[in-house]
C-alpha cells in the first residue's frame, strides 16, 4: 500500500531543526498567488506562514504581518501549493531493516529542491514503513488532510513554492523557482543547491 508522508522529514534527516524555524513568521509581501481557492490567480497579495500553517492573506499593504516576520519580496513573483510527487521509490533500502539514511536525504533533498513537498511512496517495506514512523512522530505530517493539500487558503499546510514567472503562461516556469517552504520552513533556491551540492 503506498505511503503518503511529506518531504519535509529531510529536515530532521539532514540534522536542522525545522520546529523552530517554522514558529518564526514568513510573509510573501506583494505576491501574485496560484492556486488561491476560487480564483486562478489574485495579485498584489500577502500571505503570512506560521508554525506550518498558512495564518493569514489578505491584500499587501492591508494584511498584518507579524514584527518579527521574515519578509520575502514577493513583488512580480507567483506563489504556487508545494508540488506533490504521486509515485517515488526510495531506491537502496535493505527490506527487512531501517534503510540507508544517506539515500533517503539525498532522495528528499532531491525532491524538496524541485518544490515537491509532498511525495506518495509506492512501497511499503520494512524501511519506508520506519520512515513513515519517524514523520508521526513529528518529523514531519502525514498527508492526513487531503483536501488541504494543492491550496494556497488559511489553515492550509504551509507547504509553498515561489516562481519568478507566472506558471499560468509556461508550466516550465514551474522550474524558475526563487525558493520552498515545507512545513513552514523556507528555503531560498541557493540554500537548496547547497543541500545538493553538499552530497
Amino acid at each position: 500500500m503506498p505511503t503518503a508522508f511529506a518531504v519535509l522529514a529531510t529536515l530532521i534527516l539532514a540534522g536542522s531543526s525545522p520546529a523552530i524555524a517554522a514558529e518564526t513568521a514568513t510573509a510573501f509581501v506583494d505576491v501574485t498567488i496560484v492556486g488561491l481557492a476560487g480564483h486562478p490567480t489574485l495579485s498584489h497579495q500577502t500571505v503570512v506562514a506560521q508554525g506550518g500553517t498558512i495564518r493569514a492573506i489578505g491584500a499587501a499593504g492591508h494584511t498584518g504581518i507579524p514584527r518579527d516576520a521574515r519578509r520575502i519580496d514577493g513583488h512580480g513573483k507567483y506563489l504556487i501549493p508545494g508540488l506533490v510527487d504521486s509515485h517515488v521509490h526510495f531506491w537502496g533500502y535493505l527490506r527487512t531493516a531501517e534503510g540507508n539514511s544517506d539515500v533517503e536525504k539525498s532522495i528528499l533533498n532531491l525532491l524538496l529542491a524541485q518544490g515537491i513537498t509532498t511525495a506518495i511512496v509506492m512501497e511499503g517495506s520494512p524501511a519506508t514503513l520506519a520512515i513513515r514512523d519517524k514523520v508521526a512522530r513529528g518529523i514531519a505530517r502525514f498527508l492526513d488532510r487531503p483536501g488541504n493539500t494543492g491550496l494556497v487558503n488559511i489553515g492550509a499546510p504551509a507547504d509553498l513554492v515561489l516562481l519568478t514567472a507566472d506558471p499560468l503562461d509556461d508550466v516550465d516556469n514551474a522550474f524558475r523557482r526563487e525558493g520552498v517552504m515545507a512545513k513552514g520552513v523556507w528555503y531560498s533556491e541557493s540554500e537548496l543547491r547547497g543541500r545538493l551540492l553538499a552530497r
